[in-house]
């Protein structure tokens, strides 16, 4: 099936999809496209650069299990707010109500924040949202069942320890010739192993507010997870952590960068600054494979801003003759 255009071609199907289209069409690296026999179109760095915020997850416990007659008379006194005044827990947006950005490098200038902190509260005996967070991060059954069983006695936070800034790379290549077949994802995290050292630089951030007057309060203290090759270490020793890192960290879901935009010297670059595939006059491509590094927060909003600009370059380069021809 072919399809034809009298102007431009955007190409906007994201982070994942984006690169499998254009290595499927034959704009990719040659090496790659050759040994799936893929005729060569352009030799262009598709699928490189791929960048993630990768998540490590902390839990705490807070104050002891309240009385089933206070925990109702509180849910209660939640409704009564959220229906009367939109205030309360039940106004909220989950790991979005509290969100703190942070340079956890001591002594440093900066541009950017290293770390992103969300914080996410689950009340006593909501196995519920508990469950809904182990399905997300997709926690091997043993620690799933274990977080469940804390909940059944105590509330807890869980704090989700954002990498902003990844050195780390990965790559999407093609799995096969047939555009039905899902394409291979080698993200690499932390394979620079200054990601590590960030993401321990986060963990100690938040041990040093268990000291503060407000986790005092409510007598916040870390879980510990019984993890049985971390616990060959001393507990929260950067050994120990280390390890507790690679456990429970997994993807945000902020996959960026694998057509990536840059100017022509640049020879990782696969489309130009005004969004044109490099190596042709009338395809662009607009969604977050583009970005050259991964924004600090989520990426929602710089996709969104890609989109609007793709739309002013499209618009700009639009001539009358075009709407003749």
């Amino acid at each position: 099936m072919s399809a034809r255009i009298q102007r431009e071609l955007v190409v906007s199907a994201g982070t994942i999809e984006s690169p499998k289209l254009l290595m499927l069409s034959g704009v990719g690296p040659r090496e790659h496209l050759n040994s799936l026999q893929i005729p060569v179109l352009h030799d262009l760095p598709v699928g490189n650069n791929l960048q993630d915020h990768l998540i490590n997850l902390l839990f705490f416990t807070l104050q002891a299990r309240p009385k089933e007659r206070d925990r109702q008379a509180k849910i209660m006194e939640n409704v009564f707010n959220y229906l009367m005044y939109s205030k309360g827990p039940l106004s909220t947006h989950t790991t979005a109500s509290i969100v703190s950005f942070v340079n956890t490098v001591p002594n440093s200038n900066v541009t950017y924040p290293t770390t992103e902190f969300h914080n996410n509260f689950f009340h006593y005996s909501d196995f519920a949202a508990v469950k809904s967070l182990t399905d997300f991060i997709a926690m091997q059954p043993q620690y799933a069942n274990y977080l469940s069983s804390i909940i059944n006695q105590t509330d807890i936070m869980t704090i989700l320890n954002v990498l902003s800034h990844p050195k780390s790379t990965g790559l999407v290549r093609l799995s096969s010739r047939n555009y039905k077949d899902n394409p291979r994802i080698i993200p690499n995290y932390l394979d620079d192993p200054d990601d590590l050292e960030s993401m321990l630089r986060g963990v100690r951030f938040q041990e040093r507010l268990v000291r503060t007057h407000a986790y005092r309060a409510v007598n916040a203290t870390i879980l510990r997870i019984p993890i049985k090759e971390c616990d060959r270490w001393v507990y929260r020793s950067d050994a120990y952590w280390r390890c507790y890192i690679k456990y429970f960290s997994t993807t945000l879901y902020h996959i960026t960068g694998t057509v990536k935009m840059g100017p022509s010297g640049d020879s990782t670059a696969c489309v130009s600054p005004r969004l044109r595939l490099r190596g042709t006059w009338n395809v662009r491509v607009a969604d977050a494979s583009i970005m050259p590094d991964v924004v600090s927060a989520n990426t929602n909003a710089a996709t969104i801003m890609i989109a609007e600009r793709a739309a002013d370059f499209i618009k700009d380069d639009w001539t009358p003759l075009d709407a003749k021809g």
